[in-house]
């Protein structure tokens, strides 16, 4: 039997997918529960104002996506320069979205949105999320998953804890937003404990400047924005044509749809892009590794979007009300698709990281930007939340069919 899963996994390093994909099952069984408690005791129209206030923290973030990311990934050498320029950029950036959001959030988001009563804990999210990925992909390069699953599993009882302690002291909006703070905190430190924060020597040498400026900085401010607009264009459409309450159950939503990429593509995602990183100049390798990947990803969605459908009709009706309960589900119906066709096309997006094809990948996503923006302009005013659904299904369909095109061309 356990040779029969290694010949599956074949390409890719197995002792450390089992390390990854057992932390990750482990940290999805707990989140889940997590949100089952959160569900049951919290008001739906809570988890709408959270979703409005989660897109306006992403506004305030926006630079996190201008690649630097990418660069430390697909960097192949050992040069301590590289490293501590990209924690200098990491904090710079939490730095500005932190100024953002204390001076010129309230001027465009407007003084009555609900944002501006959690600007300390909007301050502390915006800050620890900026600098934990650097210490995150340091630990993952080195393939050091058995550590990085430890420190998942601490996060993410930290956040249970929070919730399970907080529902008796603290309002539901504030709650989720603290818990998210406790777990990207925890996160932080237990990382940095590992590298300490020699980073904190200033570095700002021509040469490293320019390895990140080319390819990765180019297009900075486009590309952050195409990425922010991905995952938040949803919730800011539907945010002028459904209620509080109908955000809150679309945002509920998410969530199952997080399960099924949570037991495909995020079981084994670092695992395979540090091993797509590693194997670039391999052409061979590379491609065996991302076949095994994305094999693993298309069977992994299918087979956890049938079992939520499956299991959703029962489940649902212990933790909320018979009303809340039919429409979740009739809403995950117009959404299983995506729980199919979006790890797909994240793991080719991760095939792109990997090796070095930011240029690539930016064009993938404005194509998908574009459809989606469309579709949703066209189905919302329609359809609402159902709508919205079916609008991003149709989109990460599209963008599978011409990412796989793509793929076959680079390898």
């Amino acid at each position: 039997m356990l040779n029969l899963i290694r010949n599956f996994f074949k390409g890719l390093p197995f002792e450390s997918i089992v390390q990854y994909g057992t932390s990750s099952i482990i940290c999805q069984v707990l989140r889940l529960a997590g949100i089952a408690i959160t569900t049951h005791y919290l008001r739906i129209e809570e988890f709408g104002v959270f979703a409005q206030i989660t897109v306006c923290l992403g506004i305030c973030g926006i630079l996190s996506g201008m690649g630097h990311h990418d660069g430390l990934i697909a960097y192949q050498g050992s040069d301590g320069r590289y490293f501590r320029f990209h924690f200098q950029m990491s904090l710079l950036i939490g730095l500005i979205s932190i100024s953002l959001l204390l001076f010129i959030a309230p001027h465009i988001l407007g003084f009555d949105s609900p944002l501006l009563n959690y600007q300390l804990l909007g301050c502390g999210i915006l800050l620890v999320e900026a600098i934990f990925p650097h210490f995150l992909i340091r630990a993952q390069k080195s393939f050091r998953f058995k550590y990085t699953g430890v420190i998942d599993f601490c996060a993410v009882i930290s956040w249970i804890l929070v919730i399970v302690i907080g529902l008796f002291k603290q309002k539901g909006v504030e709650l989720l937003l603290l818990a998210r703070f406790v777990e990207a905190a925890v996160r932080l430190v237990l990382l940095s404990a590992q590298y300490g924060w020699g980073n904190l020597k200033f570095c700002f040498d021509r040469d490293v400047f320019d390895y990140y400026k080319a390819p990765y900085f180019k297009n900075v401010p486009f590309r952050s924005v195409v990425d922010f607009l991905i995952v938040r264009m949803d919730i800011l459409i539907l945010s002028h044509f459904v209620s509080t309450s109908e955000l809150g159950i679309y945002e509920r939503v998410q969530y199952f749809i997080q399960i099924s990429t949570s037991i495909s593509v995020n079981l084994i995602d670092r695992v395979s892009m540090m091993s797509f990183s590693k194997m670039q100049k391999n052409k061979e390798s590379l491609k065996l590794a991302f076949n095994t990947s994305l094999r693993y990803v298309i069977s992994a969605s299918l087979g956890a979007t049938a079992m939520i459908t499956i299991a959703l009709p029962w489940g649902l009706d212990y933790f909320v009300s018979k009303e809340i309960s039919k429409s979740l589900l009739t809403l995950w119906y117009f959404s299983a698709a995506i729980a199919i066709f979006k790890p797909v096309a994240m793991m080719i997006g991760f095939l792109l990281l990997g090796i070095g094809c930011s240029k690539i990948l930016l064009e993938q996503n404005i194509w998908l930007l574009i459809t989606m923006l469309l579709l949703l302009c066209l189905l919302v005013p329609l359809y609402g939340i159902y709508g919205a659904s079916s609008a991003i299904s149709l989109s990460y369909l599209m963008v599978v069919v011409i990412q796989m095109r793509k793929v076959k061309k680079i390898l």
